[in-house]
């Protein structure tokens, strides 16, 4: 009996739409008919929810309606992007060109993310590890040597007397700290729901110390990915603009771009918004400069993007090797801490134990 429990349901993965539209691709550039690629995709589909998603599309295309108001029934999978790229592609009667624009695209953004992904799983690993390993430490291991050390008449060493304190706090308000916790959790989740709490987050995000260089470098590279490839398919600039906008999910990103549009829309130039830009840093905003000088836009941010995407692979792999060793010597320093501070008792016997 196969059946799903409602909280487990299945999704469409980014890695899903990816794969799937490089299959798309490729059949269309092989003149296969529209309603027989959707009818072989979601029989090779493992994703249960996309394959529902196939069968219903494949029928209502069946029924004469366009490729991309089909999909548009779906935006939690089917971005605007991805939608006017397909709409294009079909008024033009280039869907198979389009749909490998679509394709390298999001491999492009897959493969950043699995990179992302991979260079901080491991350093956050480790930091739960320790946080486990030392909580363990202070509810467990510290109590009973307390109790043994409450046997002798004699004082403590003042690191060894500081962790019995943090050993006792911590044993006795456990429930207090995780109750504090979670209520953070909660509160912060209910704030961030809010127009404030959106842009403070995103503003957050942006100005973090390491990582938040790299997730401004992340936007740049998919704003200017983006709007090269709308601009390159022929969609008009203001359109484009408009549709960049929609495929990034930062308010203070957002707003820079609908800046860009109010200039644009003016008959002015792009790079007149960017002059105070928190996001774009001049070097950007030059090479913009030249697209929009030489009628090269599209170029010049493929180029950007290419850009900033080798910047972002060369300083995960930096930041990757220089996180592991550093968390793994202050794991070591923390837990080294606590057993000296457990062990220079015992190795003063003569003082402890009273004559």
């Amino acid at each position: 009996m196969n059946f799903q429990i409602p909280f487990l349901k299945q999704r469409v993965k980014f890695s899903d739409l990816t794969s799937f539209t490089r299959q798309f691709a490729a059949m269309s550039e092989a003149r296969i008919s529209l309603v027989r690629i959707l009818d072989i995709l979601s029989m090779q589909t493992e994703n249960a929810a996309l394959k529902k998603i196939l069968v219903q599309v494949k029928n209502e295309v069946q029924g004469g309606k366009t490729l991309a108001d089909s999909f548009a029934k779906y935006p939690h999978v089917f971005s605007t992007f991805y939608l006017n790229m397909i709409k294009v592609g079909e008024m033009t009667g280039r869907l198979d060109y389009m749909l490998n624009r679509v394709a390298i695209y999001l491999e492009k953004i897959n493969a950043l993310r699995r990179k992302l992904i991979q260079s901080l799983s491991y350093p956050t690993l480790v930091v739960f590890v320790a946080v486990g390993a030392v909580t363990f430490l202070l509810t467990y291991v510290v109590p009973s040597f307390a109790d043994m050390f409450r046997d002798f008449d004699a004082e403590l060493p003042a690191i060894t007397r500081t962790l019995m304190k943090l050993s006792g706090f911590v044993t006795s308000k456990l429930w207090l700290i995780g109750l504090v916790i979670v209520g953070i959790i909660f509160a912060l989740r209910a704030y961030f729901k809010t127009t404030a709490g959106i842009r403070f987050k995103d503003m957050l995000i942006l100005n973090l110390p390491i990582s938040g260089t790299i997730i401004r470098k992340n936007f740049v590279s998919r704003f200017s990915r983006t709007l090269s490839i709308l601009l390159e398919s022929g969609i008009p600039l203001l359109d484009a603009l408009l549709v960049t906008n929609d495929s990034i999910s930062n308010l203070i990103v957002n707003q820079e771009i609908k800046q860009m549009h109010f200039f644009a829309e003016k008959g002015e130039m792009l790079t007149k918004s960017l002059k105070k830009s928190k996001v774009f840093p001049p070097m950007v905003t030059q090479m913009i400069l030249v697209g929009e000088e030489t009628a090269k836009l599209d170029q010049m941010l493929s180029k950007v993007a290419d850009f900033y995407d080798d910047e972002i692979e060369a300083t995960l792999a930096n930041l990757s090797s220089i996180l592991e060793p550093l968390i793994i010597i202050i794991l070591g320093f923390v837990i080294g801490t606590i057993l000296i501070a457990l062990y220079m008792p015992l190795f003063d016997l003569v003082n402890i134990i009273p004559a």
